[in-house]
């Protein structure tokens, strides 16, 4: 993990204040505010941290599921670099579910897209999201 920090002090809700309501707030209010901002981050980081681990054993329980049929193959393409790019393979499940899940759980840009390889041996698109 690298030395990044998150600062959330008077300056920083003082300056989204003014933002939000064209403002600086009052003592009492910016106290409130803070009070307000580190129980939301409390829950937001307990949220992630269970999201991460979540998506973690997804992936784990689906470790051999490109060796069975049929299995859902995710795609990743990104789209913000120069020139022509082409899709990568990202990670093989057991099911669109959880093809799905990996696929929201990772999506922040790109075009990201599902393929089902199924027992016959025919391949099909069957999702496709862009960012």
């Amino acid at each position: 993990m690298n030395d990044s920090k998150i600062i959330i002090d008077e300056d920083v809700i003082q300056d989204q204040a003014k933002c939000c309501i064209g403002r600086k707030l009052t003592s009492e209010e910016c106290e409130e505010a803070f009070d307000t901002i580190l129980e939301g981050l409390a829950e937001f980081v307990y949220y992630k941290i269970d999201e991460v681990m979540d998506i973690r054993e997804t992936v784990k329980k689906n470790k051999n599921a490109g060796k069975t049929l049929p299995h859902y193959k995710v795609y990743y393409k990104k789209t913000y670099l120069e020139g022509e790019q082409q899709f990568e393979e990202e990670a093989v499940f057991k099911n669109r579910g959880d093809a799905r899940r990996f696929v929201h759980y990772n999506s922040f840009s790109g075009i990201w897209k599902i393929i089902l390889f199924a027992k016959n041996g025919s391949e099909r698109e069957v999702y496709k999201i862009s960012y």
